[in-house]
């Protein structure tokens, strides 16, 4: 069962912890300036936590034709979290009431009928 963490600032200043690498500060990092960057995708290596890399497993909605209810799910050593929040076609990717959650990888069974 997921557990809530809390918002999408307490988790980038808590769990990121300010550690976007850039090509001019390669090994110190710097603050997450750009959270829908952050959450659309970024390549592994692109930010660590105390040595261990973050991962950008999946996102889901947002943009045009992609729905309003969106998820970003990032690995952070053994442990997962997904943010989810809102993209709306007048007012953009909605990060105020986002909310993150410590969630577990589970494989399910999918039957198709073809």
């Amino acid at each position: 069962m997921a557990k809530r963490i809390g918002s999408i600032e307490q988790f980038l200043e808590d769990v990121v912890c300010g550690v976007a690498r850039n090509k001019w500060m390669p090994e110190e990092g710097s603050p997450v300036e750009d959270t829908c960057k952050f959450l659309m995708g970024f390549e592994e290596g692109d930010y660590v936590m105390n040595g261990v890399d973050m991962k950008h497993i999946e996102q889901d909605g947002g943009g045009e034709g992609g729905g309003e209810h969106c998820e970003t799910v990032v690995q952070v050593g053994e442990k997962y979290y997904k943010v989810v929040y809102s993209y709306y076609s007048y007012d953009g990717y909605n990060y105020d009431d986002a909310d993150v959650y410590e969630v577990v990888p589970v494989e399910r069974l999918v039957t198709f009928y073809e």
